[in-house]
């Protein structure tokens, strides 16, 4: 016989794996261009916006934290050879058309986007429609970003890492 307390601790449990299992269900069902990420150290979060169909971009998203209202853009696109998705995350740069002088004068990070996914591996981003991968790579982010005046204006306390873990699907 299980003694009270064990016996509540253990419908408690039950409770919580009932109430988790619904959640992560969610979140392997939630595609790429609709997934946020935190960065577990600084609370900075990457997160995908709906993209025009008139874009050039494979997909746009924003970085930012509760902590500022300033907000990181940014776009992603294939280049190279072999075509792997680059990101650019940019930061006051011109309205409309831009040159490419301008374009990397605003650049504030940019790199390949890697995703690690559930079973371990790593790999490049998946396309959009795909279901979001686990967790988000950006190679020398942390460095590039807080080398910028605009760390200041993020309010971060603490120091990014360059990984981030899924936090939802497009909530809030």
């Amino acid at each position: 016989m299980v003694p009270h307390k064990k016996q509540k601790l253990l419908s408690s449990f039950a409770m919580m794996l009932l109430l988790v299992g619904p959640a992560q269900a969610a979140l392997s069902e939630c595609q790429q261009s609709k997934a946020r990420y935190i960065d577990p150290e600084s609370e900075l979060v990457f997160a995908f916006e709906a993209g025009s169909e008139s874009s050039a971009f494979l997909q746009s998203f924003s970085i930012g934290s509760e902590k500022s209202e300033t907000k990181i853009e940014g776009f992603i696109t294939l280049e190279g050879e072999p075509l792997r998705p680059i990101a650019y995350a940019v930061h006051q740069c011109p309205d409309g058309d831009i040159t490419g002088d301008e374009l990397a004068e605003c650049t504030i990070w940019q790199g390949v986007v890697y995703g690690l996914y559930s079973d371990g591996a790593v790999g490049l981003l998946p396309d959009e429609s795909d279901p979001a991968v686990k967790q988000l790579l950006l190679p020398d982010f942390a460095r590039s970003v807080m080398s910028k005046p605009l760390w200041s204006e993020l309010n971060i306390d603490r120091e990014p890492f360059e990984v981030f873990d899924l936090l939802d699907c497009g909530a809030g």
